[in-house]
């Protein structure tokens, strides 16, 4: 009967060194392709799970698999230069726990079955079959269509004071919330003024700029716009396609407003993403009517005339 030789794993350090590499070179060739679906959520994890789980045995496994965690979100946040980049890379990873535990269950339970001279061949053969289908949902992700987030809010103030109050996101005086400032690039102020059709403004950001077209205004009642440049904010996710602030008088008084972005989803795996593009939008939209109301509520009382 033959006796098969368990491989000895290596030291740590090396090893942690090996996971991070495949760690490393699986998220850049994702970024590359721009395949950030399921083979990047499931693969990716599982695939840095199994060399952490086939070359450490239990609490060392699971150590150096959070260590390795926090290198690549730091090394996301370094490669970006901003929080953002940081932030992306924890909503990514909240994904990637039970995929990484089951990968390291496979990585360990597969070692204990292997000749030594097999010892590297199922890494190997793994990290060439997440790539591969990195490469191949980046050529299937199909065209998503547009989707809307709709926020309505009372405004205890005329539509007069609320109309004279109307400013994009990145003119709000009001300190972004939190899941802005560390989710996106940071505002920096708008040029141009939206006060007619067909006027342009650019709103520009610590990264990027955003173009926005007015399409649509009455006076008091709408102001409607379709952006038109998307440069370095968050184009690898979202396409921003337009935008519009609907105003009426609220039955018990003040006035209603409804905020709507309509954008075009880029990232596949929907059933992921959608709920944190939703919550970060969601987060925007308040901040928007919370500084519109505070500007409203200020200078209620204007005489500044609104045509019917």
């Amino acid at each position: 009967m033959k006796h098969h030789v368990l491989p000895s794993p290596p030291l740590l350090f090396p090893a942690l060194l090996l996971a991070v590499a495949v760690g490393l070179g699986l998220l850049w060739y994702a970024t590359l392709e721009g395949s950030f679906g399921v083979a990047f959520l499931l693969g990716v994890p599982f695939t840095v799970g199994f060399f952490c789980g086939y070359y450490a045995v239990g609490e060392q496994a699971l150590a150096l698999f959070g260590l390795v965690g926090v290198l690549l979100t730091l090394a996301a946040g370094a490669v970006t230069i901003s929080l953002a980049g940081v932030f992306c890379a924890v909503v990514a990873g909240l994904a990637f726990l039970v995929p990484g535990i089951i990968g390291m269950g496979v990585g360990h339970a597969l070692r204990a079955r292997l000749w030594s001279r097999l010892e590297r061949m199922p890494g190997a053969a793994l990290v060439l079959i997440v790539a591969l289908g990195l490469h191949l949902e980046a050529r299937s992700t199909p065209r998503f269509e547009p989707e809307e987030i709709v926020t309505t809010r009372i405004v205890d103030a005329d539509r007069v004071a609320v109309w004279s109050a109307l400013t994009f996101y990145e003119d709000v005086p009001l300190e972004p919330p939190l899941l802005a400032r560390i989710g996106l690039p940071h505002p920096v102020g708008t040029e141009g003024v939206p006060d007619e059709v067909g006027a342009l403004t650019r709103c520009r950001y610590t990264k990027g700029y955003l173009t926005k077209l007015v399409t649509e205004l009455r006076e008091g009642t709408l102001l409607a716009f379709d952006v038109v440049e998307q440069v370095d904010v968050e184009d690898r996710s979202v396409e921003l396609l337009s935008g519009r602030f609907a105003l009426e008088d609220a039955p018990g008084g003040g006035t209603r407003v409804t905020l709507t972005t309509r954008y075009r989803p880029l990232l596949p795996a929907r059933w992921y993403w959608r709920p944190w593009e939703q919550r970060v939008c969601g987060a925007l939209h308040r901040h928007v009517l919370d500084g519109i109301g505070l500007q409203a509520c200020s200078t209620e009382g204007s005489e500044r005339r609104i045509d019917p």
